[in-house]
């Protein structure tokens, strides 16, 4: 902005061989020349912050759709292997509880570690010890079998709902679960599901041999 005007009586060099007789209309135009540069300064930084809003705007677009997409991929909670899908693409996944939803849409698992759980018949039950040895057997091959490690057993005594199709067998049996592990590189063949046939050391009866109690029907889990 002008706030003044200055008259000079005397010359003004203007380059080497140029003198200004009169100094106002250089003057004004030297002031003139500098409120242009303010003003075109005053306009490169509003662009400057209107850059800058834009990119601010572009990286909070960028973190919206980055979330949009997550809620469409499905992920492990955990590092597991996928060991059954009951859902493809294109098909329709029914909510939970609705009527046509299936149970489980994916089943994942650890297959390094695999649990044995063992039903022991309550009859049997107080024959069993915590820690006992005990041993897995593949069904079709006796020669295949691993030791097996203890982890707990559970002490509430539940129905018994895998039956073994003899017929000394009682529908109405009660059984004691108890939870085995081994590693899968300690026996190969052996897939999650499997049922294997389990031999525990037991207390002996009425003064007979150490014995094992009778196999269990028993499903290896992820």
């Amino acid at each position: 902005m002008l706030r003044g005007v200055c008259f000079f009586s005397y010359d003004f060099p203007l380059g080497a061989n140029r003198t200004v007789d009169n100094g106002f209309p250089f003057l004004m135009s030297a002031l003139l020349e500098d409120q242009y540069d303010v003003v075109t300064a005053e306009d490169g930084l509003l662009a400057l912050e209107a850059a800058q809003s834009g990119v601010e705007s572009a990286i909070a677009g960028e973190a919206a759709a980055k979330a949009r997409l997550d809620r469409l991929l499905i992920k492990a909670p955990v590092t597991a292997t996928v060991l059954q899908v009951k859902i493809h693409k294109g098909e329709y996944a029914p909510a939970a509880g609705s009527a046509g939803a299936s149970n489980n849409l994916m089943v994942l698992g650890d297959i390094d570690t695999l649990v044995v759980r063992t039903d022991v018949d309550e009859n049997d039950a107080w024959r069993f010890k915590p820690g006992a040895e005990a041993y897995a057997f593949v069904r079709g091959n006796r020669d295949q079998k691993v030791k097996l490690a203890f982890v707990r057993a559970e002490p509430y005594v539940v129905p018994k709902r895998s039956l073994t199709g003899e017929s000394t067998e009682r529908v109405d049996t009660r059984v004691l679960q108890v939870l085995y592990s081994f590693k899968s590189t300690d026996l190969a063949g052996v897939y999650v599901g499997q049922q294997m046939d389990v031999y525990i050391k037991a207390a002996p009866v009425g003064g007979e041999k150490p014995e094992t109690t009778n196999p269990a029907t028993t499903k290896t889990s992820k």
